[in-house]
């Protein structure tokens, strides 16, 4: 970790890994051997688990296996600058770059079960919690009328009345957090673990954030390129890694607006005034994103 200082600014470099974390798949996923007149035949690996080994007719039992092999990764940049409350100003500003890795995800955030219970290689991916920007600043300003101030720096009635106003702000800007685009699932081995898209082209390729393309059952534009993915053939995983799109990310300005009023030396009271998402901007949620048939656009 690296650490600068100067003027109120600093700079920290983190770095942070996780090892053994408890991921879960499915023991009995089935394995395709081969195809017959156009069909797989399909392994499992237990016997006698509701069902014949060699079909995939009946249900085949889910058998939950946990390991503690899982694996994290943190690194980021944070940036900050402050100013300590001073003749009626103080603010904070701070700024996080930064990627999270992960081969799974645990079982108490869902979606825990890989693709391919045999290849874990194939998860690994941006960490369900990754945000790769994000900005806060923060400030407060006495404003200069009243007792103190520039103006009306005096114990008079109008002083009292007009004076004492304060004026505080939050500004959050920061990116999505990633989602992933799914299929249905081809892979003819069994239920119980995810199912993905496969990849074939530039998912960003005529799409667009702007909310007023998106927004809505007729709205013209895509998030993301639903002509860059497609359906899983039969017997196969889909090549897209998990979570390997960020979502459209936060943008909000919260102000408040106090007020003191003097009774007497030791009595006050104090008016406020607050505004969350002041100008009442949309922030929208992930896309639901999957490459199945009679899908028209990945994302609205």
């Amino acid at each position: 970790m690296g650490i600068y200082a100067q003027h109120g600014v600093r700079c920290f470099l983190v770095g942070n890994f996780g090892r053994k974390e408890n991921r879960l798949r499915n023991a009995n996923q089935g394995v395709v051997t081969g195809f017959v007149n156009g069909a797989a035949v399909t392994q499992f690996p237990y016997l006698n688990l509701n069902s014949n080994v060699n079909t995939l007719s009946g249900t085949h039992a889910y058998l939950e296996y946990a390991t503690n092999d899982g694996n994290t990764n943190y690194n980021g940049l944070l940036v900050s600058l402050k100013r300590r409350f001073s003749k009626g100003l103080g603010y904070g500003v701070s700024y996080t770059y930064s990627r999270n890795f992960a081969d799974f995800v645990d079982n108490l955030t869902g979606g825990s079960t890989p693709a391919n219970a045999y290849n874990y290689s194939l998860e690994r991916s941006n960490s369900p919690f990754d945000v790769t920007h994000r900005f806060v600043a923060n400030g407060v300003y006495s404003l200069p009328i009243g007792e103190g101030g520039l103006i009306l720096n005096n114990k008079s009635l109008a002083s009292k009345l007009i004076g004492g106003w304060q004026v505080n702000t939050i500004v959050t800007l920061q990116g999505g957090i990633p989602f992933t685009v799914t299929a249905p699932d081809n892979s003819a081995t069994g239920g119980s673990h995810a199912s993905r898209a496969n990849c074939i082209g530039n998912p960003y390729a005529g799409a667009t954030q702007d909310p007023s393309q998106l927004a809505g059952a007729t709205a013209p534009g895509f998030f993301l390129n639903p002509a860059a993915f497609s359906t899983v053939g039969l017997g196969m995983f889909g090549t897209c890694a998990p979570r390997a799109f960020h979502g459209p990310g936060l943008e909000n300005l919260d102000i408040s607006l106090f007020k003191t009023f003097v009774v007497t030396e030791r009595t006050k009271f104090e008016f406020r005034s607050e505004f969350f998402n002041s100008f009442n901007h949309p922030n929208f949620g992930n896309p639901a994103a999957n490459a199945g048939s009679g899908i028209h656009r990945i994302v609205r």
